[in-house]
């Protein structure tokens, strides 16, 4: 599993959307074809720009990554998208969680979600930026 699965499993963990109906990660189902109109999707997709991963002597894979995510909640109704993207905003400030087969000594929102504009159905989009790390 990848940072964003988890942070999307965590989500419909949490009561905030399920997945593959509202909840997503790497895809927009609204611009890939899967589907013509969800309703109020929340995609979370994987940033780049990360700090480099921390290795441990001898070790061939990564003790400790810092991915990045950015999270865009979309709907109709702006105010509906901001709510949503402050649920979200506050579920992703936790330290030293498990969620799925990671253990996450962090994860921060970096800044307010902020608009970004409407999407291709003519919905608001409001998006904010997560920083992670993740043991292995």
């Amino acid at each position: 599993m990848t940072t964003a699965d988890d942070l999307r499993d965590f989500a419909a963990e949490a009561g905030i959307g399920a997945v593959g109906i509202d909840l997503f990660s790497y895809i927009d189902p609204s611009e890939n074809g899967t589907m013509d109109n969800p309703p109020d999707p929340v995609a979370i997709f994987r940033s780049y720009g990360s700090e480099p991963d921390v290795m441990v002597y001898e070790q061939r894979t990564p003790a400790l990554v810092a991915p990045r995510t950015q999270v865009v909640v979309r709907s109709h109704d702006v105010n509906a998208a901001v709510a949503m993207a402050g649920q979200l905003y506050d579920l992703f400030y936790q330290s030293n969680t498990r969620i799925g087969a990671g253990y996450y000594t962090m994860l921060r929102p970096m800044g307010e979600p902020f608009p970004i504009g409407p999407d291709p159905n003519n919905r608001q989009q409001i998006a904010f930026n997560v920083r992670c790390q993740r043991y292995f």
